[in-house]
């Protein structure tokens, strides 16, 4: 789910800013022009045999924090001066961007749902930041280095070692490039 939540804020994201500047960093990163622009978590279990999930997505819209691990920016900090101006300006507020976010989520959910995880790992593949290519994982016994080269059937990311070998990341931090 969170592949599809990532799908859903890159849509949403092309209405407002160029496409070229959105990418999608493993596993629930959206950036813009390199930066984090968004994070989303998932918090899943059961309750009396009923299954639940809670889908977390914050975006930074018109502010974003300073001195963080990973440099952040802000949507509007991509959107031109003249798109803002005139009798229909893009940005109306946060109300209309979740709007658009919540029609792309219906959108690729309902891909998910009818045809699996294959569309939806092409799609975000083709969005992908720095995949292939070089990436350090860090978990919470060991770290490892090696050559992001795509996702499993499942949305691992996959990691080919330096002797050949391929893990298989399931959770953990990884950061991109060399």
């Amino acid at each position: 789910m969170s592949f599809v939540a990532a799908l859903a804020l890159a849509d949403t994201l092309e209405h407002y800013v160029p496409k070229e500047l959105i990418r999608l960093k493993w596993p629930n990163d959206v950036l813009l022009d390199g930066k984090k622009t968004s994070g989303i978590l998932l918090e899943s279990g059961q309750t009396h045999h009923q299954k639940w999930m809670v889908i977390g997505i914050g975006v930074n819209l018109t502010h974003h924090p300073e001195g963080t691990e990973f440099p952040a920016t802000h949507m509007m900090e991509h959107i031109s001066a003249k798109a803002l101006q005139g009798p229909e300006p893009i940005m109306t507020g946060p109300d209309a961007v979740l709007a658009i976010l919540a029609n792309r989520f219906d959108h690729w959910n309902h891909i998910l749902g009818t045809a699996g995880f294959e569309p939806i790992g092409e799609a975000w593949t083709a969005r992908a930041y720095n995949v292939p290519g070089p990436v350090t994982v860090r978990l919470p016994k060991e770290s490892f280095s090696g050559e992001a080269i795509g996702l499993d059937a499942n949305g691992a990311l996959r990691v080919k070692l330096s002797n050949g070998t391929i893990r298989d990341v399931h959770a953990g931090d990884v950061f991109f490039g060399s």
